[in-house]
């Protein structure tokens, strides 16, 4: 079940494979409720790392 301010991370191996879990949770975390700023640092992030795979990423985040 959701609540109310949880946030989801899809994501293809292009992220996984290049960002650790832990930069990933402070790039949401750092981006507050924008959702769509978090999206596009996550993408940044593992193009900044070698960028290896195509890295295709949704955030989304429960407002009600």
């Amino acid at each position: 079940m959701y609540k109310r301010q949880d946030v989801y991370v899809l994501c293809s191996d292009g992220l996984n494979g290049m960002v650790g879990d832990d930069r990933i949770l402070d790039i949401v975390h750092n981006a507050g409720s924008d959702v769509e700023t978090a999206a596009k640092s996550l993408v940044a992030q593992a193009n900044q790392n070698g960028g290896e795979d195509n890295t295709t990423v949704v955030v989304v985040r429960i407002n009600e």
